[in-house]
């Protein structure tokens, strides 16, 4: 068994079971790993984009892409710590309410309630979506500062609808 492997494993579970950011000291404790271990692990994890640094205190956290392995669930941190989709939204308009986050040109669904209506949009809670082809991605999209050249260069076109311009 390649005990590394199993090193960050442990690490990631342990990052997905916190309510809050994770500080190198406390980990290293926890796992019973030297704090400079647990540190080449954050930074192999960060440097694929599962893991983030959230403060100069060295405290980490999981990213939304690791909701992407097994089911594709956010993982209970990302839930967490956020409000949860507005009931009141949903009860004033009676239409579904989202609550997405954005994950490069991906959104995922963190939380949502369903309208009464007969006809319902088909997303579930850690689902994922191409941001520019849904409502709240495209919110997101617009005001985010990204290079927006490269961006449209990466948008595939689904249907005749879909935008594919920074413009647009």
């Amino acid at each position: 068994m390649d005990k590394t492997f199993v090193k960050g494993l442990r690490l990631i579970e342990a990052l997905a079971a916190s309510n809050e950011p994770c500080r190198v000291t406390s980990l290293s404790r926890d796992l019973e790993l030297t704090k400079s271990n647990v540190h080449r692990l954050l930074m192999t994890l960060a440097a694929h984009g599962y893991v983030r640094r959230v403060d100069i205190n060295s405290s980490y956290e999981l990213t939304p892409k690791s909701g992407k392995w097994g089911s594709g669930q956010v993982t209970p941190r990302h839930r967490q710590g956020r409000a949860g989709a507005d009931g009141a939204l949903a009860a004033e308009t009676d239409e579904s309410v989202h609550l997405s986050v954005l994950d490069g040109l991906e959104v995922i669904y963190v939380d949502k309630i369903e309208s009464s209506h007969p006809i319902a949009s088909y997303t579930r809670v850690g689902g994922r979506a191409p941001a520019w082809c849904v409502a709240t991605g495209k919110a997101m999209l617009a005001h985010t500062l990204q290079d927006t050249t490269t961006i449209a260069r990466q948008l595939k076109k689904f249907t005749d609808q879909t935008i594919t311009t920074a413009a647009a």
